[in-house]
Order: C-alpha cells, then structure tokens, then sequence
C-alpha cells in the first residue's frame, strides 16, 4: 500500500453504505430473536453453554445455506436442510414460549413427556449435523475423473496464448492477439485498410 493512496474506509462504514444494509440487518435481528426461543428450549433438556451453541447452530444453518452459491441437485438439497433448519427451529420457539407463558408447564412431567421433548431436542441436531457434513464436505461441486496416466500423455496439447489466431471483426481475417485487439479499437485491420476502395 503506497504512501499517497487514500485510506480505506472502517468495515462498518461500507457495511453501511450498502443498499441493500436494512435487509441485511432485518436478517440479524431476526436470527437473534429466533435463536432466543431455540436457546430457552435448549436449557429444558441440557445446560446453558450447549443451548447456546445449539441455537447459534440452527440460526447459521439456514442463513449460511441461504448465502451459499450452489446450483442443482445440490441447491435443491440445501433448500431441503434450511427448510427443515426452520421448522425446528419454529416448533422449538413454540415449545420455548409455552414455557415462557406458563413456567411451570413441563414441572411434574411424566418419563414419556420428557423423552419426547429430548428427542425433539435430540433428533434435529443429529440429523442437521450430518447433512451438513454430506453437502459441504462429501459433495463437492465438480468431482474429475481419474484419468489413466497414458491417456493423460496422449492427449493433445493447447497452443500457446501467442500463437492463436483471431477473426477480424471487419473481414474475417486471422489475426494475432496483438492485431486483434487493435482491429477491435479501430473498426479495422491492415487488410480491410487496403481492401479501402482509393
């Protein structure tokens, strides 16, 4: 970076400049509040670090799915985890704020209520995990083919950049790089020139 280049703005200040930083901002806000219900959830059947870390888990799973650029089978399959990101995410909100109404709703509870809330708990986490891990790192976008080595040897090898030749806009004639990129600028090469009735 030289001496007399201006300095870059703070981040947060070409966060804000952004058109588009309300939306972003609407996005933040409402992961929050949708973590809250998913964290009070999460303290019913496990202690508070771990309901921390699973709601802010819940929350990045379908923001982060939602900013990924896939395409495909692959989209089509992380729409499928966001969606199913959401809607345990909105039964744990509905279960958290039943709680929050009524304080003493799950005191006194029989074994299989309480299994039953683990397992809603239980079940999600492990399943997100795994389907994550399955997209992400197991799926990659572009898998190439192992191809033998006398087949790599035999195939052909591309002309150098320097070498290549290029039609002329004008009259089709083939060009260097260097004479094509004048004939772009001009309209014409040195052929057309003298194909120019006098």
């Amino acid at each position: 970076m030289t001496s007399n280049s201006p300095p870059h703005p703070p981040m947060i200040l070409r966060f804000l400049r952004r058109r588009d930083v309300l939306a972003r901002l609407a996005v933040i806000l409402l992961a929050l509040n949708a973590s809250w219900g998913v964290f009070h959830f999460g303290c019913l059947v496990a202690p508070w670090p771990v309901a921390a870390i699973g709601a802010a888990a819940f929350e990045l799973c379908y923001i982060g799915l939602a900013s990924l650029d896939l395409s495909g089978d692959r989209q089509r399959r992380a729409r499928r985890i966001a969606a199913t990101a959401v809607a345990c995410s909105i039964i744990f909100n509905l279960l958290s704020g039943l709680k929050y109404m009524q304080p003493n709703l799950f005191q006194d509870s029989p074994l299989w209520l309480l299994f039953v809330l683990s397992l809603v708990h239980a079940v999600p986490l492990s399943w997100l995990s795994y389907q994550l891990a399955d997209l992400i790192i197991h799926s990659p976008e572009v898998i190439m083919p192992q191809e033998p080595v006398e087949t790599l040897l035999a195939l052909p090898i591309a002309a150098p950049e320097s070498s290549r030749r290029y039609p002329c806009p004008g009259c089709q004639q083939m060009l260097t790089q260097g004479e094509y990129g004048a004939a772009v600028r001009r309209g014409y090469c040195r052929q057309c020139k003298t194909k120019e009735p006098a």
